[in-house]
């Protein structure tokens, strides 16, 4: 699925004292930008299952649900993969 034109949001975390005052979505929005300026086509990302309201913030902007994985690290836990074309 990934090639030259397509960016990675590789990690988003706010920290629970700041959360719920859009950073979240600035950062993101902020990737965004960056990726269009190197000429991305389309983003991806990976969210651990159970962070529900990130999920809803990636939907919200418009990423649509693509998957699920397993990763293989400490966590043991799975996740879903989203997509947006920019």
């Amino acid at each position: 699925m990934n090639d030259a034109k397509t960016a990675e949001l590789k990690y988003l975390y706010v920290n629970k004292e700041f959360r719920k005052q859009g950073l979240g979505e600035d950062l993101t929005r902020a990737a965004l930008k960056f990726a269009r300026m190197k000429k991305a086509n389309k983003m991806i990302l990976w969210s651990d299952t159970r962070f529900i309201k990130a999920h809803r913030l990636h939907k919200r902007m418009g990423f649509e649900k693509i998957g699920e994985r397993k990763p293989d690290d400490l966590n043991d836990s799975k996740e879903f993969g989203f997509k947006l074309n920019i």
